[in-house]
This record gives structure tokens, C-alpha cells and sequence, in this order.
């Protein structure tokens, strides 16, 4: 019955050091989770040079098209296309958001800095006449 229970015993310990061995194993794949995981972040974990297929070239005329099917009858959308320009580029160019050049084109007051950062882009006049909330 001893010779039973030291074999048993020793079978304990030998299943004990695999779980320990284990446990280690899994603390370390642990800590490295935390460390990739970094205390949650907004960075990515690879970038992009490229989106897909899609050349620089290809983007931007893809853009430019959609821009002069979005102008209509707008003409201050149609002068900006044919300089080759989107809404977006300009209001970049102009220091706003592209939402606030819809405002302003909308009939929002345009403030006379960015409306002369659009000329200055675009060669669109930056008076009243061209606006139609007008100039502040």
C-alpha cells in the first residue's frame, strides 16, 4: 500500500511541475498581450503605405470626378473643378472644414481671412457678390 501511495505521490508532483510549467507559459503570453496591447491606444499595429490597388494617380482622378458630378449647377464647385480642385482640397487649402465651406456656400457669412485664402487658391473673388451669406 506505501509503494502504491509513493507512486501516486509522485505522480502529483510530476502533474504539479507540468502545471507550474504551464502557468509560467501562460503569465508570459500574458504579459506580452499587455505590452502589445500598451494601455489601449489609438495607433495601429502596422501601417499602410498604399490603400489596395489604387495608385495616387488613379485616387486623385477618382476624386476630381466625383467633385465635378457633385458641382451641378454650383458655380463656385464648377470654377474649383476646373482648376482641378474638390471642395475638400480647397477647404484644406483655406484653413476650415469641409463642412464649414458648405456652410458658407449654404449662406453661412464667410470671415473675410478665409475667404481670402479661397481667392488666393482658386482666384473665386472674395467679395459679397460671390457669397452668399456675404463677408464678415
Amino acid at each position: 500500500m506505501v509503494t502504491r501511495l509513493e507512486s501516486w505521490l509522485a505522480k502529483l508532483r510530476e502533474e504539479a511541475a507540468n502545471l507550474e510549467e504551464a502557468i509560467a507559459i501562460e503569465r508570459e503570453r500574458e504579459q506580452k498581450y499587455r505590452g502589445l496591447a500598451g494601455g489601449v491606444t489609438n495607433e495601429v499595429l502596422h501601417i499602410r503605405e498604399r490603400s489596395g490597388n489604387i495608385s495616387d494617380v488613379t485616387r486623385k482622378h477618382h476624386a476630381l470626378a466625383i467633385a465635378k458630378k457633385a458641382a451641378g449647377a454650383d458655380p463656385f464647385r464648377l470654377h474649383i473643378t476646373k482648376r482641378g480642385m474638390s471642395q475638400n482640397k480647397v477647404a484644406k487649402k483655406a484653413g476650415c472644414s469641409n463642412a464649414a465651406l458648405s456652410r458658407y456656400r449654404s449662406g453661412r457669412p464667410v470671415p473675410t481671412t478665409i475667404a481670402n485664402r479661397i481667392q488666393a487658391a482658386t482666384d473665386w473673388p472674395a467679395d459679397a457678390e460671390h457669397w452668399p451669406g456675404g463677408l464678415v
